[in-house]
């Protein structure tokens, strides 16, 4: 088709967004489920006025469709234009927010959900990707829209509702449920949430913030199964997985363990110090922010071991002896071939790097503290406060003094 090369973008898209999308032809039965297996789950397939799949036999040409179930998800309707229109376009299912405990257990009554699958139903929409801003989505599938029909003028938004049928829904109550099949579901469901957790964390590795940002964004807000009557707690114990997969992904991601201890302890601190679920939330995404920066300014992964020794000793004790002579002696390595290898694989002299290192402690120290001058210079492991001031000024274009003063205005 003319379309295929923005087709696959548009899905893409989508895809990278966490919402699926599915091309059914009209003439035949969809062999994967258009809810995510939900109904499947519930056992109730029939148990609707318009189910999902008489819906595909309805779509109008020209239209683009915007359908909410019974269950509150949303699905987009497209039928593809061609020699034959056969070919439906469904993305979805998809929530435009998040449903707490509260609101699924309502949804659940609402729709008489038996109580031997609520864990499985609450599973269902922790797992379903959030649109934060539908009408983003929506002007998305527009602008394909308007290319496959040449023309905002030649094609209609259509939107509707399917109401829940309860004539076979109540039955289900006396009906024996499968745990197998509900088994089976879930499985399913937990391995493409690990799959997206895994993405994520591989992110966080690369130090790769923007992506990181966007992957934990499409989850709308942070989703959990609930395991404690107090919301709060059960964020916080969740926070604290998190802050631990974060700390061994930055540490695969090449930062050695003394940078990443002081973080760890400070978040976990921070942690307990939330009083309400939208504060741990924000502490969440600061997390991905602090963690990512650690990879960015600390990792050594790509460095020969001798180099990887050399760094941190350098950034752990700015203050020490970091003199060439010193550091080879430490590593019981010959000087000369250590200046090389450094060189080679940094691009720089350990004096240039370890004078880095020390004026970028002295900008922090200098914007954080009140610290005098000839204090912050020892600090940063130098003696003569004039030298000190020499080499601020050489590497960064201001003395100590006019940094502090543009910095703390």
């Amino acid at each position: 088709m003319f379309y295929d090369s923005e087709l696959h973008f548009l899905q893409s898209v989508l895809k990278k967004c966490r919402v699926q999308t599915q091309l059914i032809n009209v003439n035949e039965h969809p062999e994967s489920n258009l809810d995510l297996g939900l109904r499947a789950l519930l056992q109730i397939e029939d148990a609707f006025e318009k189910p999902l799949i008489e819906v595909l036999g309805e779509v109008l040409p020209n239209t683009i469709h915007l359908l909410t179930d019974g269950y509150e998800c949303k699905y987009i309707y497209l039928q593809l234009p061609g020699d034959v229109l056969e070919n439906v376009l469904v993305i979805g299912p998809y929530q435009i927010k998040s449903f707490n405990h509260e609101e699924i257990l309502e949804l659940a009554e609402k729709n008489v959900v038996p109580v031997a699958k609520m864990r499985d139903f609450e599973s269902f929409y922790n797992g379903l990707p959030v649109v934060g801003d539908e009408g983003q989505l929506i002007s998305l599938v527009d602008t394909f829209g308007e290319f496959i029909w040449n023309g905002s003028s030649n094609y209609q938004f259509a939107e509707y509702e399917l109401e829940t049928s309860f004539e076979n829904v109540t039955s289900i109550i006396n009906k024996s449920l499968s745990e197998h099949d509900g088994l089976t579901w879930n499985s399913k469901l937990i391995e493409a949430r690990y799959a997206y957790e895994n993405e994520f964390l591989f992110a966080v590795t690369q130090g790769n913030y923007p992506k990181a940002k966007h992957l934990i964004s499409q989850v709308g807000s942070i989703q959990f199964d609930q395991r404690n009557t107090d919301p709060i707690r059960d964020m916080k114990n969740y926070c604290i997985i998190i802050n631990t997969l974060f700390r061994k992904s930055v540490e695969r991601g090449g930062v050695h363990p003394i940078h990443i201890d002081s973080v760890s302890s400070e978040f976990a601190k921070k942690i307990e110090l939330r009083s309400s679920v939208e504060d741990i939330q924000k502490l969440v995404y600061e997390m991905v922010k602090v963690y990512c920066q650690l990879v960015n300014k600390y990792s050594v992964k790509d460095y020969s071991p001798t180099v990887q020794k050399v760094i941190v000793m350098i950034e752990s004790n700015l203050a020490s002896d970091l003199t060439l002579s010193e550091l080879a002696n430490t590593l019981n390595i010959n000087a000369s071939y250590l200046s090389t290898v450094f060189k080679k694989e940094t691009g720089k002299t350990i004096t240039g790097y370890v004078n880095e290192k020390r004026i970028e402690l002295a900008q922090e120290l200098l914007k954080t503290t009140n610290l005098q001058v000839q204090t912050i210079a020892q600090y940063c492991g130098i003696i003569d406060v004039h030298y000190f001031t020499r080499l601020f000024k050489k590497l960064t274009g201001v003395s100590p003094k006019q940094f502090r003063e543009e910095n703390n205005r």
